[in-house]
């Protein structure tokens, strides 16, 4: 399958007075498949997360890319509260939750310059 991803146009892409800006970019096909990307002031990126689902890929510059789960997953939605409040972030020990988002991302197809960014940054 592929996944065809569009930025969503926000005030947090606007670049800050320091040059900085966060993009969010969602997919056509799956409303739950999300990245985040926050550029330094060189308009180069310094971070990225992927959602997908209830768990997180995440890249900083420096590192390479990890896995997470949130502290919503496994949660029903008669769960009480689970739309509610902040996502937290615990490292996923088994790595087939990293190796699936990245087979996610590597269906994907992402506007200029963004592709060359997964590439370089989550893929490689």
């Amino acid at each position: 399958m592929t996944y065809h991803f569009y930025q969503i146009r926000s005030q947090s892409a606007l670049p800050a007075p320091s040059g900085a800006a966060k993009l969010s970019l969602v997919c056509e096909e799956d409303p739950q498949l999300h990245l985040f990307i926050w550029l330094e002031a060189e308009n180069q990126p310094s971070h990225m997360q992927f959602l997908f689902g209830e768990q997180v890929i995440e890249w900083r510059q420096g590192h390479a890319p990890q896995a997470f789960a949130t502290n919503r997953q496994g949660l029903t939605s008669e769960s009480l509260g689970r739309f509610k409040g902040v996502r937290s972030l615990q490292p996923e020990e088994d790595s087939s939750a990293l190796a699936a988002g990245l087979a996610i991302l590597r269906q994907g197809v992402f506007p200029a310059p963004f592709g060359d960014w997964v590439a370089q940054n989550l893929l490689s």
